[in-house]
């Protein structure tokens, strides 16, 4: 798979995951830290074409992953 297709796959994850958190669903989060860390290694290695191509997804991954922590802790303010 490549950094494209792995951005994409993990932002469609991180949607879907956002979506059902929303919904009141349980989801266990464990494995996306290790997919995060995958995905910030392959940046890493990337080269500096690849990097500034995914840039913009890349950054609105980042923002998705931002407004799931404060969905969740707006929830959990609430006690729910």
């Amino acid at each position: 798979m490549n950094l494209d297709e792995e951005l994409d796959n993990l932002t469609k994850a991180f949607i879907a995951t956002k979506q059902a958190l929303a919904d009141g669903a349980f989801i266990d989060l464990t494995s996306m830290d290790q997919r995060i860390k995958d995905l910030c290694d392959h940046v890493v290695a990337a080269d500096a074409e690849t990097r500034e191509r995914i840039k913009a997804g890349f950054l609105a991954l980042l923002e998705l992953i931002k407004e799931m922590e404060t969905d969740m802790r707006a929830k959990a303010g609430r006690g729910q």
